[in-house]
């Protein structure tokens, strides 16, 4: 058995608190205190600017105040009672151990029947190491009390009280007990005192009764008490005594309060039954506390109350919906089952009535034994348990499915465990789990988290978790928001289902595992050599349903499989479909190739490999050169899908294409048409896939395919011209593409400030051909030209980069608009546009009173001139690259 004693072999992982210190936010009262001051402060400031400081000075006075006021909680949560719904309370000892009083105090406990909390400083316990020792032996427990007492410990710096907690814990794991426990000196506590608590997985202690103030004061000491005494107090008396004070007679009194309490009906409970958690654990139990783990484990007894009966009842009974919905579907028929953070198993009851085995991993103990208990009660047989912290080690597949429950919030590396859950997943294995989604409303539950456990859990966005499972090794994945949606929009929680990926391209399985889509046939002979080809080599065949009336696609052989709805030669809708259906299937690629004759089927292969070795990624099968379009058109579009995405397209009419099916039914597309190839590139781009462009046998369109008319040329020309301006429009959106590959850690130029000079050389050498120069020329006296002054130069460098242009040679450009020759010109052409002359009064009216009509006609004389000029200096530009590169060469040669 595991040190836990639940379930067999060495899976327990000792809890860690080093993961959880990143995830470390003590929010107080003191930083609400702090905010509602400083906004009553600005207030006040519109309404009496004299009563504007009383917010800060009160604030600063609270501030002083506090650390001789810890039942206030300002500075930090502590803990200062018990229930006070039931009359127990609680007996604790701070500042031994004393040899003089302490073993006569341990024997008054024995005789009595009471367990103690002795709250030990970190220098008598390193000169009594025994008496620490013994008071553990009779089954009391030990907490931190500093290692100096120094009385004004909590107004030093972190590194000092670090230090005297750091001591006195070492100390006393030596001796066989690590506190969880921190009583601090005098009860004073501070702003530092949270965080060094938290970095130890330590809580809190005070309390409000304590009536041993001196020698002096011992004497009827048992009756004061007893006067005062309510239920869930937590008393607290010294646990060492000076030279003057009488130990017979501290003993008498406490003895009397011992029955005086009994006698009023009271029970005597360990400190840690009274604030239901634990406050010591032994050192063979591991190095330190987890702070997952602590709270759990003390909020085990009321979990299942707090989840449905409290205000989180909301958010945990939307997810029992969502699960129970898909419950079937998971776990029918399942095999071995893997639950992350089981809990008390709200859950996990009913995925083990559905499959043959379940692994239950939580980090609490407690949380597992309620769990145990349920199974027993409903006689379930097949939930092992084990405790772990699952970050630190998971238990051993192969798994037919995993879940998690509201639980991977804490985890410090998602992407890390994604990845090794997907290991221990079967083939074709499926994980789903429910977690928290990063928004608005979720921002202050992490705050209100903050206060409660110190920690701020993470929510993560949508596209931050397909990325994550993708590069796990996962596909098919369907994520769905849930709870306080707006217009079908935003959403608290996330539901994720992913299944692991079998390779769709990985060697001969990649032909079983990509499906041949035929969006457009011009004959039938044409479609039965691609059927003909592609089952030479393995490949399924999907064709639009259209094309049954041209190429008589149903008498096809071998047989083709028919979409059901028509596209009218869209050929963009069609492979969406295709690949829609694709995905029900079970494929994880599709290739694209009209059956029009200009492509061998048995070329598959070679697009087939080349994924091989570099998936997910789009692959190109390239026409030789001098095949395809114009090669003035070609230039066009491929210069302006290099704007779009900032790489240079490979044959980006090509048609003939391997996709990821997961990128084409993960995205939304502008064109339906023939600009969906284009578009299709562009967007793999936008999200890191890599565009592989293969040689294959192909040619040009037959002429018969091609809409050679007027009208046809002017048509398709119109349409790429929209699909590229809306392309360029989402490029220059400030909001990131959602990507599939992640970039890598070299991509970003900003990493490169630390290195200036290789900073500034790559500014000189990014984007610096010949047309590239000329655009971004273009764009620095554009946007120079707009009476932007102010932010001209961030304006022209953010164009560029989004455009992925030369950002010195834009602002460059910009100084042709300099003030006044190209803003006057401006402002006369705004002018002849408004009144049908120009301007040629020049007074103060016109010039200053009328400052604002200036500027609007500058604004629409730019909107002319800023492009008409931009023209003509990119025209320059790109002479001037081409005629200076071409002397160097000429000079090199």
């Amino acid at each position: 058995m595991d040190p836990a004693g639940r379930g067999p072999g060495p899976q327990y992982t000792p809890p860690s608190i080093s993961r959880f210190i990143p995830m470390i936010f003590p929010l107080t009262r003191a930083h609400l205190t702090a905010l509602v001051a400083y906004i009553s402060y600005v207030v006040l400031l519109f309404i009496d600017a004299g009563l504007a400081p009383l917010p800060l000075l009160a604030f600063i006075a609270i501030c002083l105040a506090a650390p001789f006021l810890p039942r206030l909680g300002f500075y930090l949560p502590a803990v200062r009672h018990g229930n006070r719904s039931e009359k127990s309370v609680a007996l604790t000892f701070a500042g031994g151990p004393d040899p003089g009083f302490t073993p006569r105090l341990l024997d008054l406990l024995d005789r009595v029947g009471v367990t103690a909390t002795f709250f030990v400083t970190g220098e008598r316990a390193a000169q009594y190491p025994d008496l620490v020792r013994e008071i553990i032996a009779r089954g009391h427990t030990v907490g931190n009390h500093s290692y100096s007492h120094t009385p004004f410990l909590m107004l030093k710096g972190m590194a000092a009280i670090r230090r005297e907690i750091a001591a006195t814990q070492d100390l006393l794991k030596g001796l066989g007990t690590v506190p969880l426990a921190f009583r601090p000196p005098l009860g004073i506590t501070g702003p530092r005192l949270w965080r060094c608590l938290l970095e130890r997985g330590m809580f809190c202690v005070v309390s409000g009764r304590r009536p041993d103030g001196g020698s002096r004061r011992i004497a009827g000491m048992a009756g004061r008490l007893l006067k005062r005494t309510a239920p869930g107090d937590i008393i607290l008396l010294k646990g060492a005594l000076s030279r003057r004070e009488d130990a017979e007679l501290f003993l008498k009194e406490i003895s009397q309060f011992v029955d005086g309490v009994r006698t009023g009906g009271f029970r005597i409970v360990p400190l840690a039954g009274l604030i239901g958690r634990e406050t010591m654990l032994r050192a063979g139990n591991g190095t330190g506390a987890n702070l997952a783990e602590l709270f759990y484990n003390d909020l085990a007894p009321d979990y299942d109350h707090e989840q449905f009966a409290t205000a989180v009842a909301m958010s945990k009974r939307k997810e029992y919906e969502l699960f129970a919905a898909r419950l079937s579907k998971l776990a029918d028929g399942a095999g071995r089952v893997l639950e992350i953070g089981a809990g008390t198993g709200i859950f996990t009851i009913p995925i083990a009535s559905r499959s043959r085995e379940v692994v239950a991993v939580d980090i609490s103990g407690n949380m597992l034994g309620l769990l145990e208990k349920k199974a027993a009660g409903e006689g379930l047989a097949n939930i092992r348990t084990i405790r772990s912290d699952v970050e630190a080690g998971l238990p051993e597949g192969p798994f037919s499915l995993a879940c998690a429950f509201a639980v991977l919030e804490y985890m410090a590396d998602l992407p890390e465990l994604l990845r090794r859950i997907a290991e221990r997943l079967e083939p074709g294995g499926a994980i789903y789990f429910i977690t928290s989604r990063r928004s608005f409303l979720r921002f202050f539950i992490q705050l209100g988290n903050a206060m409660r456990q110190g920690m701020w859990l993470k929510a993560r966005g949508r596209g931050q978790v397909e990325r994550m499972l993708r590069h796990a090794g996962f596909d098919r994945i369907e994520i769905d928001t849930h709870l306080f949606k707006v217009f079908n929009g935003g959403g608290m929680l996330l539901e994720v289902f992913a299944r692991r990926a079998c390779a769709p391209v990985a060697a001969a399985e990649a032909r079983q595992g990509a499906l041949l889509v035929v969006p457009s046939c011009e004959s039938g002979p044409a479609l039965r050599r691609v059927a003909e080809g592609a089952g030479e080599i393995g490949l399924s065949v999907l064709v639009a349903d259209d094309i049954d009336e041209r190429c008589g696609a149903r008498t096809t052989e071998p047989p083709v499989e028919i979409l059901t709805e028509k596209f009218g030669r869209k050929r963009g809708a069609a492979i969406l479909a295709g690949a829609a259906l694709a995905r029900e299937k079970g494929y994880g690629a599709i290739i694209t190739m009209d059956a029009d004759g200009r492509y061998d089927p048995d070329d598959c292969r070679l697009l087939l490999d080349a994924a091989r070795n570099s998936w997910p990624a789009i692959v190109i099968g390239e026409r030789p050169s001098g095949t395809g379009m114009g090669a003035r058109q070609g230039d066009i579009s491929a210069f302006l899908g290099r704007l779009a995405c900032g790489r240079v397209l490979p044959d980006s009419r090509s048609g003939f294409c391997l996709y990821p099916v997961d990128f084409l039914t993960s995205r939304r597309f502008f064109a339906g048409g023939r600009g969906f190839d284009i578009e299709s590139l562009v967007r793999g781009a936008w999200a890191g896939l890599p565009l592989i462009a293969v040689p294959v046998s192909g040619g040009d369109l037959p002429a018969a395919a091609a809409d050679g008319t007027l009208r046809g040329k002017l048509r398709d020309n119109l349409s790429l011209a929209v699909l590229y301006a809306l392309l360029l429009l989402r490029a220059l959106l400030p909001w990131p593409h959602r990507r599939i590959v992640a970039r890598g850690a070299g991509d970003d130029p900003l990493l490169l400030f630390s290195e200036p000079r290789r900073f500034f050389r790559h500014l000189c050498r990014e984007h610096a051909s010949a047309a590239e120069l000329a655009a971004a020329a273009w764009v620095g006296i554009f946007i120079g030209a707009l009476p932007i002054i102010p932010f001209g130069l961030v304006t022209i460098a953010y164009v560029n980069h989004k455009l992925h242009l030369n950002k010195l040679a834009g602002m460059a450009a910009s100084n042709v608009c300099v003030f006044p020759f190209i803003p006057f010109l401006c402002v006369e052409v705004g002018y002849f546009f408004r009144f049908g002359r120009f301007w040629l009064e020049f007074n103060r009216q016109t010039m200053l009173h009328e400052l604002h009509y200036r500027l609007w006609e500058w604004l629409l004389g730019s909107l002319v001139v800023g492009p008409l000029v931009g023209l003509g200096g990119a025209f320059l530009t790109y002479l001037l690259v081409r005629s200076l590169r071409r002397g160097a060469q000429e000079a090199c040669s």
